[in-house]
């Protein structure tokens, strides 16, 4: 399956907006992105569920425990997505844009839509919202947040609300939520009356705006604990060696392409846009800039791909694990462990 835009799909942006996920990938349209907009440019197909059948010696058996899922266009193509079992529930691109429509009318938070489109062969849908002024400060960095609603229809997201972050300097991004806190994670899974869940979206529209007093916090505490030059790679590589310790693994010697990650980040802590290898801070925007449009999603992975590794995929999952690591102090003990392992490799 293809993880960017195909032919297929389109991502939708304002006429003059400065959003620039998708490097330029993007289709530009009015002032404003409207519903008009989005079903014109096919962005709402019809999905619908078929039997799935096979054959067995010269008989065709229906497999009554699965069913197919069809996504109809707007011009009456019909494109197969996933064949999924049968306690699968559609929650259609229609729905997802009326409930977070409805969600935003019911709070007072102001928002204008950033972005929205279809990636994968119409398997993924996502919408990015502007909420309040878009943009604050952290460390001295300006920051500009937006809201991702995003669901799939080949079983490989749920219905998920979260903010992203991006820091300006850099353009790096961040899918930020708070381990243990579910009101900064919003998630629908498809089973059972899917879209009757998807109601409490409201609720966490509320928290987000908290979320992000949370992030300024947290990176303002990174910014405070000094690191020494010759240390960053021993913090970078305790990430790698946590990683390895939760898969049950207990590592002597990193391999060279775990090396060549490490030494990736840790110069990007040193001399990544905005950066100076002097704080945790940096060492964190190391890890963002590497997983956003760095070697961390590959060097020679087209722009579509590195966009979706790093808004939905891959990418976006080691920024998430590489700020826990950092936030929850792991490092204190893990560097240490990953000095020895260094020195051995």
């Amino acid at each position: 399956m293809s993880h960017e835009i195909t032919e297929l799909d389109s991502v939708l942006v304002p006429e003059g907006s400065k959003y620039r996920a998708w490097h330029g990938l993007e289709k530009r349209v009015g002032e404003s992105i409207t519903i008009g907009d989005v079903r014109e440019h096919g962005l709402h197909p019809r999905i619908v569920e078929g039997t799935v059948t096979a054959a067995i010696g010269d008989q065709q058996v229906t497999l009554k425990d699965y069913k197919s899922l069809v996504a109809i266009t707007n011009k009456g193509a019909m494109h197969p997505l996933h064949i999924s079992g049968n306690r699968y529930s559609i929650i259609q691109n229609e729905d997802v844009w009326q409930t977070m429509s409805t969600a935003f009318q019911g709070v007072e938070i102001p928002y204008k839509l950033s972005c929205v489109g279809t990636l994968c062969g119409l398997r993924r849908y996502f919408i990015s919202v502007e909420v309040g002024d878009g943009g604050f400060e952290v460390n001295g960095d300006q920051f500009h947040g937006n809201i991702n609603f995003v669901t799939s229809h080949d079983g490989s997201l749920a219905f998920r609300a979260y903010d992203s972050l991006t820091r300006i300097v850099c353009n790096n991004t961040l899918n930020w939520s708070v381990a243990g806190d579910k009101n900064l994670d919003f998630k629908v899974y498809h089973k059972g009356d899917a879209t009757a869940h998807c109601a409490k979206l409201g609720e966490y529209l509320n928290a987000v705006l908290h979320g992000r007093v949370i992030f300024t916090e947290a990176m303002e505490r990174l910014a405070a604990i000094q690191v020494a030059d010759t240390d960053i790679e021993a913090v970078v590589g305790g990430y790698f060696l946590n990683k390895a310790f939760e898969r049950g693994e207990k590592l002597e010697r990193f391999s060279t392409r775990t090396l060549n990650q490490v030494q990736g980040i840790a110069d990007l802590a040193r001399t990544g846009l905005g950066n100076s290898g002097r704080n945790m801070y940096d060492v964190f925007n190391g890890a963002t800039q590497y997983y956003t449009s760095g070697d961390g999603v590959g060097k020679t992975t087209s722009v579509g791909r590195k966009a979706y590794s790093s808004e939905f995929g891959t990418g976006a999952d080691r920024k998430q694990e590489f700020s826990r690591y950092l936030i929850k102090g792991h490092y204190n003990t893990a560097a240490d462990e990953a000095r020895a392992v260094l020195m051995a490799s």
